[in-house]
C-alpha cells in the first residue's frame, strides 16, 4: 500500500502506525455509537420543537436549550 502525500511536510514521515483489526472494529463501533447518539439527540429536539432542525445556530441553540 502506498501513501500519497499532497502536503510535503508529510512527506518526511517515514514510519505510519499500523492498526489491528480489533483496533479499528472498535473504532468504528466508536464512530457508529456516538452518531447514533447524536442523531437520536437530534431526533428529539425535532420531535420536541415540533420542527425540523433549523439551519442558523441561534435557533438550534434555543432549541437546545429547551431540550436540557
Amino acid at each position: 500500500m502506498e501513501t500519497v502525500f499532497g502536503d510535503t511536510s508529510m512527506a518526511s514521515l517515514t514510519n505510519e502506525d499500523v492498526y489491528s483489526l480489533s483496533q479499528i472494529i472498535d473504532a468504528k463501533k466508536f464512530i457508529n455509537e456516538g452518531t447514533q447518539a447524536l442523531l437520536l439527540r437530534n431526533a428529539l429536539i425535532c420531535w420536541f420543537e415540533n420542527s425540523v432542525l433549523p439551519d442558523d445556530s441561534e435557533t438550534y441553540d434555543r432549541f437546545e436549550k429547551n431540550f436540557r
